[in-house]
């Protein structure tokens, strides 16, 4: 039988790096009040699906690199008057359109928010677990030529 000694090393060979953050204050809390075993272990459980889910969070929103800033929240639709909160959240909200391969297109003129909408969008998609990557059009454009100079133009396009 293991011995409480041996936790760390086997929490880190688990990976369950949440668990190994607060197992001993949790232990001391759930002997303080009395604690059952499987509210303890529920707990333990609870925080490494929490650590692991912001992880995720961080982990997405890198990749994704999105502009800082630009979340749904921070948007001003009091200056647009042709786009209601509720479209753009629908977006978020209802995520089939992702599952289904389909695309949002933003159109308008210079300065009306279709770069702040369009990252709103994805920073509410990576909160529903969704990984997306942000690019502007200019940027993808000259990744495409540069890959079709160095004839790697399908592999580019997939």
């Amino acid at each position: 039988m293991s011995n409480a000694a041996s936790l760390p090393v086997l929490l880190k060979e688990l990976k369950l790096a949440g668990i190994a953050n607060v197992w001993e204050t949790l232990a001391h809390k759930a002997i303080e009040e009395q604690w059952l075993p499987q509210d303890y272990l529920a707990t333990l459980c609870e925080q490494e699906a929490a650590n692991r889910y912001h992880k995720r969070l961080l982990r997405y929103t890198k990749e994704a690199q999105l502009p800082a800033g630009k979340k749904l929240s921070e948007f001003d639709f009091n200056a647009i008057k042709t786009v209601r909160k509720n479209q753009i959240a629908q977006f978020i909200n209802d995520t089939r359109w992702v599952q289904q391969g389909d695309n949002v297109l933003l159109f308008g003129p210079s300065g009306v928010g279709k770069t702040h909408l369009g990252c709103a969008i994805g920073y509410g998609l990576i909160e529903k677990g969704i990984r997306i990557k942000f690019s502007s059009a200019t940027a993808l454009v000259q990744h495409l030529q540069k890959a079709r100079t160095e004839l790697g133009l399908m592999e580019a396009l997939n």
